[in-house]
């Protein structure tokens, strides 16, 4: 385990996680710190439980949006392709009617031919 110190609210944490990750785990703490900054703005000193309490409120809103926006695009893309798969079924059913039209009409020609050459 790789060991990080964060700032957040001008506070320091000691923080661990999995080597390789410290540059995400700082970012993320940066991220959670900027929304701590904008809450301590606007409502003064309500304590710092009650600002981490809701500045992780609001990522988890944020997260919720996202991940709703998420599963309505996912169920866009399901809807485009099962389209594409129902108009690839027409075009194999119109395909295998011209198919049928242009035959029936090759045997009205070769009846005509053997008509005509009669």
């Amino acid at each position: 385990m790789a060991k990080v110190a964060v700032s957040i609210n001008g506070r320091v944490f000691d923080l661990a996680c999995d080597h390789g990750q410290e540059a995400q785990l700082r970012e993320l703490a940066r991220y959670f710190d900027r929304h701590v900054q904008d809450l301590h703005r606007k409502f003064g000193n309500i304590g710092e439980a009650r600002l981490f309490i809701m500045a992780g409120l609001m990522i988890a809103d944020q997260l919720s949006e996202s991940l709703a926006e998420m599963e309505g695009i996912k169920n866009e893309v399901q809807a485009l392709r099962q389209a594409g798969h129902d108009m690839r079924g027409d075009a194999v059913r119109i395909e295998e009617s011209a198919i049928r039209d242009i035959e029936g009409l090759a045997d009205r020609i070769e009846g005509l031919t053997r008509s005509l050459q009669s």
